[in-house]
This record gives C-alpha cells, structure tokens and sequence, in this order.
C-alpha cells in the first residue's frame, strides 16, 4: 500500500496509514463536559526514543535542523529541535549510571519504547499550571496521579496515566520557552502528529474526557478518523473503520513539520543530497512531501503552500 501522508511502502511491524479517499463526516460519541477551561493550551515538546543521542544529533542535523547541544532531561540523555511555541526532544537512556543521576520514570518509559525500536513515544501539554491541570485531569478522569511532594513543588514536569492518553506517554509542563531559531530547511512549527490507534473513538473519546477537547470526525477509505486541533497544532489520530476488540491500542506514528516555504525546503533539502516524496495534496489541507524512509523510527513529512 501507498501511502499518501509520506509517500512511503510500509513495514510489516509499521503501524498502518491509510490510503487517500474522499471525505465523509462520522457522527462522534456523545460527550458531557464539566467545564468549558481551557486545560491544556498546545503541544510543546514531542518526545522521541533514541539509542543514543549522537548519531541522531548529525542526523537530523543533515536535514537543516539547528539543534541544541547534547544535554539531559528527567534521567535521560537528551537534545532539542527548538520550533516556534515548542518542538521535538530527543531522549536516550544513559547507559552508565551515577549516584547523581538515577533511575527515573521516564528513562524506564524510554527503554520500554526501544524494545520495539527508536521513534515516538509521547509529548508535553503546555499549560501555564502544571498542578492546576493535574487536579482538574484528576477530577474528570476520577484518578488520582500527583503525589503530594508534586503538589508542593509545582516545578517539575508531571507524567500522566498513560491510560489518558491512549497510544502515547503525555507529561504537563509549562510552555518551552524557545528564542527564535531559524531553521536552514525553512520549518518553523510542529504542524500535527499522527497517532495509530485500534479504535479511533474511543481514544478520541478519552482526549475529549479528559483534557476538554474536541474531536472532529472523518471517515477515509477503510480507516476513522479523529483531529484534536489546540493552540499551532494538531493531533491526528487513526484507527480502523471497524474497531479492534479490547483496549485501545497503538502508538505516535509521525509529524508533520510546518515549512514557510515548501518550494524552498525541498531545495535546500536536495541540495544536501536528501530526496523527498513529490509534493501532493495535505489530508488538512496545503502540500506535503515526506521523507521516503523513516529517519531514527521517525515518519516525517513537510507541510506548507
């Protein structure tokens, strides 16, 4: 099959993306809101797992990305591709240990993602309080995840029950505060990521629950679709037609880079010997070009005019 997102064949082990067809609404679930809060404002870090950190850093850094210096974040060795209002983080566990830098919770989330290979696995919810959000998480979804000393601190990021966000590992945190980065291949901004679930409602459904968003419905040629758009970005989740019996679930299939200009990224691109697909029509709409295999388990794929 071909896809029309990346323009690639898949893999046997790839999470299916569905081909492009015409449009046709799908009635969503009824859903009862409690509060019409904004509870978390826009995507800020996408994460993604890495065996190590270096050989991803020339990597990316091949394709036009200015990125930071190798550094760590929460117990794990990590590097950021700084974008407009957030951007992507690379984590890789550290391979030896020091009494200084212990085992954390997301270092173990970053090992059980590698056994099946390098790619995403979550992201960051920017909201200006981390703890407020908690607690109103908490209520809606009636679990309780923050532990006391969290709620004292009111610092460091929270990672949530991975049951609320169905297919990915979701942390709360306030927004990157990124200066302004020019990006040599012309991308500004995470423009959406693409979630591949076994049953496209009901993990909308617990994005809606929980966080107050709200799922726009499309069906597409064998496949159901759900967007959740919030602040720049957009969160695309995809799943069969008929869903799979049993607990959603899936895991981060790609993103979507946001370019200024699409014409000039595949220039500058070329340039640097790295061939995208032909540039075709966007399922949200512009062109898109996508790079023909996945780079560090990554789909990417460049959206503009």
């Amino acid at each position: 099959m071909r896809l029309p997102f990346f323009n690639t064949a898949l893999r046997a082990d790839t999470p299916s993306r569905p081909e492009r067809a015409e449009r046709t609404p799908v009635k969503p679930r009824a859903r009862t809101r409690t509060s019409g809060d904004r509870i978390v404002d826009d995507i800020g870090w996408v994460l993604a797992a890495l065996p190590s950190v270096g050989p991803a850093h020339k990597a990316w850094s091949k394709i036009g990305f200015a990125l930071s210096e190798p550094d760590s974040y929460r117990g794990c060795a990590s590097f950021d591709l700084p974008l407009g209002g957030g951007g992507l983080r690379f984590l890789a566990p550290v391979r030896q240990r020091s009494r200084k830098l212990e085992s954390s919770v997301l270092d173990e989330i970053v090992r059980e993602r590698l056994i099946t290979g390098a790619g995403l696995l979550g992201w960051t919810w920017s909201t200006p309080d981390p703890t407020a959000s908690a607690r109103t998480i908490e209520r809606l979804a009636n679990v309780e995840f923050v532990d006391d000393a969290e709620r004292e601190q009111n610092t460091d990021p929270m990672i949530l029950p991975p049951a609320l966000t169905p297919g990915a590992h979701a942390l709360l945190d306030r927004a990157p505060e990124i200066a302004d980065v020019e990006h040599p291949n012309h991308v500004v901004a995470i423009d959406h990521i693409v979630l591949s679930v076994s049953d496209t409602l009901a993990a909308a459904w617990a994005f809606e629950k929980n966080f107050h968003l709200t799922a726009k419905h499309v069906e597409m040629r064998a496949q159901k679709y759900a967007f959740l758009k919030l602040g720049q970005s957009v969160i695309e989740i995809a799943g069969p037609a008929r869903p799979e019996p049993g607990p959603v679930r899936g895991g981060l299939w790609g993103l979507g880079f946001r370019s200024s200009d699409l014409d000039a990224t595949v220039g500058y691109l070329h340039q640097v010997g790295v061939r995208l697909s032909t540039p075709t029509e966007g399922v949200q709409g512009g062109r898109i070009a996508a790079l023909p295999i996945p780079l560090g388990g990554v789909h990417v794929g460049f959206v503009g005019r």
